[in-house]
């Protein structure tokens, strides 16, 4: 059984069949921290980032940020409206969301 052919457009071999998405969107940012009350926003490395679909609430990207803070979600539906949610995963700072973000072929930002 051949599942897809190497001669297939990149197009089709990029979309995500679970969530319907064309696969050529993009969401890049950098998390932040704020070690203390009224201190600077920091960059925070290794945080859990979370993709959500805004219309849903469905979780579509889960990753980390890198040594910068900083992370590329890709596979997503261009267009497409999401919310971002950096984790602590060690929990001492809390949760923070940013959005509605739209995924574009450069990276998304906030409308």
């Amino acid at each position: 059984m051949i599942l897809f052919s190497v001669d297939a457009p990149l197009s089709s071999l990029r979309r995500n069949y679970l969530t319907g998405a064309d696969g050529l969107g993009v969401i890049a940012d950098q998390v932040h921290m704020r070690p203390a009350p009224g201190a600077p926003l920091q960059p925070m490395p290794r945080a859990r980032v979370r993709v959500q679909e805004l219309a849903t609430g469905r979780a579509v990207w889960q990753g980390e940020s890198d040594a910068s803070g900083g992370y590329r979600a890709e596979g997503l539906h261009s267009g497409g409206a999401y919310v971002v949610v950096g984790i602590d995963p060690l929990g001492r700072y809390k949760a923070e969301a940013a959005g509605p973000v739209i995924a574009t072929a450069d990276g998304g930002r906030a409308p």
